[in-house]
């Protein structure tokens, strides 16, 4: 391998350092994201969606059943839990003969 002096600073690198370093990271494991994983609410008539989980929690709108109403929220915690459901869907609320709602098609 041969060397090069950096200069800026005071030690030698090998000439190809940028893609040595480039391998040496694309090589490293990956830790798949935490997830909140899809959940149907049956109490609150909701439907939420898996959520890739942050650094600090996350507020999630679901859907609401086909026939309620609303907008249902959750927050996904960083540990990949789910808070209770807040503002749950309410009323049945009929939509036309042979509709569904998108979350539901």
């Amino acid at each position: 391998m041969q060397w090069e002096k950096d200069p800026g600073a005071d030690r030698a690198r090998p000439k190809d350092y940028a893609g040595a370093r480039r391998r040496a990271e694309s090589e490293l494991p990956t830790v798949p994201p935490v997830v909140c994983p899809g959940v149907e609410d049956a109490a609150s008539h909701a439907i939420f969606f898996a959520t890739i989980a942050g650094d600090g929690p996350i507020n999630v709108t679901g859907a609401c059943e086909s026939t309620y109403g609303g907008t249902p929220h959750r927050v996904c915690n960083p540990d990949g839990t789910w808070s209770a459901t807040q503002f749950p869907c309410t009323g049945a609320h009929q939509l036309p003969q042979g509709w569904r709602h998108a979350a539901l098609a």
